[in-house]
């Protein structure tokens, strides 16, 4: 198992952000780049963990790209919002709101 540094310098699974989604729920994102929802801490449902390290870098990149969009979307949602953008890395966009256009465009059809 290999050991992250998280850039504050602590190498144990702490807190990085909490986001509210647009239904009240608390989304945690965790500095494994897991995510979590509400106070026990159960994770978001339909996400499971990355086992290459491509795939835990390409989370980390889509949970970066959509978390400050949480807030926009229903609970339910935020699982798929994270795989689609997952699936936006193997194509070329101009910049990163593209891309974030992109995938809030597919969650709404």
């Amino acid at each position: 198992m290999t050991t992250t540094t998280c850039t504050c310098g602590n190498t144990e699974t702490h807190k990085i952000a909490t986001r509210e989604t647009a239904d009240g729920y608390r989304v945690a994102v965790w500095s494994d780049w897991s995510l979590t929802v509400g106070y026990l801490g159960h994770y978001v449902r339909g996400l499971g963990n990355p086992r290459s390290s491509y795939g835990r870098t390409t989370r980390e990149r889509a949970i970066r790209l959509m978390m400050d969009d949480f807030s926009l979307m229903d609970l339910d949602e935020v699982a798929r919002a994270i795989k689609l953008a997952e699936r936006t890395f193997a194509h070329t966009y101009d910049d990163d709101n593209a891309r974030r256009r992109d995938v809030i465009r597919h969650l709404s059809n």
